[in-house]
């Protein structure tokens, strides 16, 4: 049986999956500690992922067309130069759906959300809109939500396996055949630890090769793939990830 996950909608008694873009999802309690906000929109048939607050320089692009992105806005390379060296491509990953007759659901980006990723305030977010949903946070250390934005061949949500702790919360349709799909789930963090702990020291010797101060108060910015070749991005303060690293 799928175990149902909790929401927080405004008004609470609008109806899920939510079926009007753009949609905004946070991980986190409207009262209570919360990651970064997410926006995902369609623009005629080609879909769009950013986060709205402290990484607006990032974007993924799933066009309809089969080009499937994820990197830096136009505006973000313009705007800071030393982001990407010249020649450098902004894009750091490029890839095409494979849609078959048995593999119906390509997952286009996913926004894992450990227990460490929350943390920004209510004071944080008074300038976020009212229709930010807020889904249930892991408590677990060793696990995670993940949210997981999904082109999917059909119009019904979709399916979990069993015992699968996870919900569909937004449905848009994108034509006659697709859909637009935000799925959650609780996930194991797997290698993820490792990965954070390798990247700390690589991270130090840069800040301290160009001179850096310290960032005890900034947010790491974690991006890769997971799964299958799936990006993912992450964002973990990085006083806390020091901490975790040293122990």
């Amino acid at each position: 049986m799928t175990r149902p996950v909790q929401v927080w909608v405004d008004p609470p008694s609008t109806a899920l999956p939510l079926r009007k873009q753009p949609f905004r999802v946070a991980v986190g309690t409207p009262h209570g500690a919360s990651s970064n906000s997410w926006k995902v929109w369609k623009r005629g048939l080609d879909v769009y992922v950013a986060c709205r607050d402290n990484f607006q320089q990032l974007k993924a692009s799933l066009h309809a067309s089969g080009n499937w992105r994820f990197g830096l806005t136009k505006e973000a390379q313009i705007a800071n130069a030393h982001l990407v060296t010249p020649g450098e491509d902004r894009t750091w990953k490029k890839w095409r759906p494979t849609f078959t007759p048995e593999k119906r659901i390509e997952i286009g980006f996913q926004i894992a959300v450990p227990r460490g990723s929350l943390y920004l305030s209510a004071n944080d977010r008074q300038s976020w809109p009212r229709s930010v949903l807020f889904v249930e946070p892991e408590e677990s250390p060793i696990l995670m939500v993940v949210v997981s934005v999904c082109i999917v061949l059909g119009q019904a949500p979709v399916v979990f396996g069993p015992n699968t702790h996870g919900a569909v919360i937004a449905l848009e349709q994108l034509d006659h055949e697709r859909t637009l799909q935000l799925v959650v789930t609780h996930e194991d963090l797997g290698n993820l630890p490792s990965v954070i702990s390798e990247a700390i020291p690589k991270i130090r010797t840069s800040m301290s090769a160009s001179g850096a101060e310290p960032l005890d108060k900034g947010v790491l910015f974690l991006h890769g793939s997971r799964g299958e070749d799936v990006p993912y991005v992450m964002a973990l303060p990085f006083r806390t990830v020091c901490n975790e690293a040293a122990t």
